[in-house]
């Protein structure tokens, strides 16, 4: 689904809206940012810095996931891996964008009320 070799920062997280916000900011080797937006997010298990990010799905019952419940309908189970970790969200969809916007604004992926930085 996705793969960069980008460091990325679990940037926020709007429990009212079930949102994940995973962020790469501007570096002097990248000069666009790339955000990566989950939707109708049920569990995470992320490191708050990621160095390299691929992301795929698996099966419900994939030794990938540590979930010991179900996973709700319509929701995708999510491996997410880079360099030294291993994680997942149980999350229905995923959204990327790239774009040349600073360090605080907001995510052109964001609506409705924004609580990041």
């Amino acid at each position: 689904m996705f793969d960069s070799n980008r460091v990325f920062q679990l940037w926020s997280y709007t429990p009212t809206l079930s949102r994940l916000l995973l962020r790469s900011n501007k570096t002097a080797e990248f000069t666009t940012r790339v955000d990566i937006m989950f939707y109708r997010v049920a569990a995470v298990s992320l490191p708050s810095q990621m160095v390299g990010i691929r992301i795929f799905v698996v099966a419900p019952t994939s030794d990938l996931l540590s979930l010991r419940s179900e996973i709700p309908r319509g929701l995708l189970a999510l491996a997410v891996q880079g360099d030294g970790y291993r994680g997942f969200i149980v999350a229905r969809s995923l959204e990327t964008h790239e774009d040349d916007l600073d360090y605080g604004e907001r995510s052109v992926l964001a609506t409705g009320p924004w609580l990041g930085p």
